[in-house]
């Protein structure tokens, strides 16, 4: 998984629940990418839908090792 460029990205001003695509801001990856991660457990994540999958910060930045107030 590609490292987090953590100046760039304040993990405090991120939601509290993400979806694919700011979650592959975050990572710097493609939308489907973080979708297919997801699916194999790689990323921490809800299926809410067939195509739909959130995303909590605190977990994603847990997996990471970025921690946050």
């Amino acid at each position: 998984m590609k490292r987090i460029n953590t100046n760039t990205m304040d993990p405090a001003r991120l939601p509290m629940i993400m979806d694919a695509k700011q979650v592959a801001a975050l990572l710097c990856i493609d939308a489907r990418t973080v979708r297919r991660k997801a699916g194999t457990g790689e990323i921490p994540a809800h299926k809410v839908g067939p195509k739909l999958w959130r995303f909590y910060k605190k977990e994603v930045l847990e997996v990471l090792g970025i921690e946050t107030c």
